[in-house]
């Protein structure tokens, strides 16, 4: 049955303490919203994270965080990797081109 539950929510949260405003979104009418984004009154957003630190803050246990793209044909996409920790800059068309282990060590791959 269906709930009344919205699709997609903005809550501002006005208290001196906790000022924030978070945009929560449903996948369908009958689930609970997830908070998906948080401004702070810091100016600090979260994507994925409910208490930003950083300017911006992504939080995201899939890998790859954050797309820079031309167009939907070419993009590289930057992110923390869960199978062994490392920074990777991956594009579209030749995979991982550089990459950064939690060691320090540097892996750079030539085009």
């Amino acid at each position: 049955a269906d709930t009344g539950k919205a699709a997609a929510v903005i809550k501002m949260h006005s208290a001196d303490a906790d000022s924030k405003i978070e945009l929560q979104t449903t996948t369908s009418n009958n689930a609970e919203p997830t908070t998906r984004m948080t401004i702070l009154k810091s100016g600090n957003v979260g994507i994925g994270d409910s208490s930003p630190d950083k300017k911006l803050h992504i939080t995201d246990t899939g890998g790859n965080h954050l797309r820079i793209a031309f167009s939907d044909s070419f993009y590289y996409d930057i992110g923390r990797q869960a199978s062994d920790g490392r920074l990777s800059i991956t594009d579209n068309v030749n995979g991982e081109t550089f990459s950064i282990l939690p060691s320090g060590e540097l892996s750079i791959r030539k085009v």
